[in-house]
């Protein structure tokens, strides 16, 4: 923006007669600076808003994504206000003549052609239509005294075609510039009866664009997760195939499938006093156990057995469950109140519900089930972190199943 508004300021605040190079430059630097600097700024400051506001999720990544990319907004401002003003008088003063005109000279010691790219001599701003002017500094300013090929403003919105004068395409103008200008200013001939005065290829890139967009939009809405990791290299490449048979050798089969858990005992939250927001892998914080948890409670084990039940028979119609159709694989369910009521009948002739909430001898002899047994379907496992016991108390039950999904392997 500042560049634009330094190369319009050489047209819009002409250079008076006896005026000094460097008073020259200086006015029109104010006039780019302040027309810059405000839009600058509005554009930096909803575009810094706008990440700053990703900063209050919990998602570490995003926020830090956004608090980065709001710091490099302002820094880039900063940047602008304070280094492009000198670096564009530095280029004047020293590398004026670098770019499409050509090499001239580097600190004014080896000029190497003739024609710099901002100071013009006498006779090439009047051939410009840029004559010097004469008039008081009060008037030279007023667009009145600007010559007419070179009154316009770069925030003139008057459309312009191509007998305007302020348009000029000649032979220095490039192929590309007069094959686009004449595209676009081609109107129908009068044989089109209504469509007389259209401008036909415009009004063509406007239909296409608007086709391609409504394109482009009804197959955005059709975007889906990926189901399975990219391939990016052919079936029967080796690197490929190394991929597709790593995750049959890293895992055995019961590890390759994840373990799903079900907890009684614990409140919906954590205690986390040390957590850091930025290392999200450390500290992650304990369970907060409830301490009105009650497993003696007949309702209590009737909501624990009963969700033991759902688990078991929970269907699973996504393809990661299939060909087994259930949540998780079956006799896979651990269910210690299941178990511990099984045994409690053999052992004592009696229902655990019968014992009441709050039973001395129903937490006494779950002790012993728990020290005693070991899950049916898994002999090898302890109740140890299925039965939770703390400070000789049983403060937590869990129930497991193994699912029916495999891990997704990365490499």
């Amino acid at each position: 923006v500042l560049v634009d508004a330094w190369r319009q300021s050489k047209i819009d605040i002409p250079q008076l007669e006896g005026e000094d190079e460097t008073s020259w430059l200086k006015r029109r630097m104010v006039s780019s600076y302040g027309r810059t600097a405000q839009a600058v700024f509005n554009t930096s400051f909803t575009t810094a808003m706008a990440f700053i506001s990703t900063a209050i999720s919990p998602i570490m990544p995003i926020s830090a994504f956004g608090i980065y990319a709001t710091i490099c907004i302002v820094v880039n401002y900063l940047f602008v206000i304070t280094m492009t003003p000198p670096a564009i008088m530095i280029h004047h003063y020293y590398f004026k003549g670098f770019g499409s005109e050509g090499w001239c000279y580097i600190n004014n010691i080896c000029k190497i052609c003739s024609k710099s790219d901002e100071t013009d001599t006498e006779e090439d701003k009047k051939e410009a239509g840029l004559e010097l002017q004469t008039a008081t500094p009060a008037e030279s300013f007023t667009p009145a005294n600007l010559p007419e090929q070179k009154r316009r403003s770069s925030i003139d919105s008057t459309p312009k075609g191509l007998d305007d004068p302020t348009i000029a395409v000649n032979d220095e103008t490039e192929l590309l510039s007069k094959i686009m200008i004449k595209a676009y200013e081609l109107e129908a001939p009068a044989s089109c009866g209504p469509l007389k005065g259209f401008k036909v290829f415009a009004i063509f890139c406007v239909i296409c664009n608007i086709v391609l967009a409504s394109i482009l939009a009804a197959q955005a809405a059709t975007l889906a997760l990926p189901k399975e990791p990219e391939q990016w290299f052919p079936k029967n490449h080796m690197t490929q195939q190394f991929i597709d048979d790593s995750g049959k050798y890293l895992l055995g089969d019961s590890a390759s499938y994840p373990t799903l858990s079900l907890v009684w005992g614990t409140k919906d939250k954590l205690n986390r006093p040390d957590y850091n927001h930025w290392v999200p892998g450390k500290d992650r914080g304990e369970a907060v156990l409830d301490s009105n948890f009650d497993i003696a409670n007949p309702d209590a084990l009737t909501v624990i057995s009963d969700a033991c039940a759902k688990l078991e028979a929970k269907v699973c119609k996504v393809s990661g469950c299939q060909p087994i159709g259930y949540l998780v694989q079956p006799d896979t369910v651990i269910c210690a109140v299941d178990e511990f009521a099984d045994w409690h009948l053999t052992n004592y002739n009696s229902s655990i519900y019968d014992l009441g909430a709050g039973s001395t001898d129903f937490y006494t002899r779950m002790k012993l089930f728990r020290e005693t047994t070991n899950p049916v379907n898994f002999p090898t496992r302890s109740w140890g972190e299925i039965i939770g016991l703390i400070d000789d108390e049983i403060a937590f039950i869990v129930v497991e199943g193994t699912m029916s999904m495999e891990y997704e392997v990365t490499n």
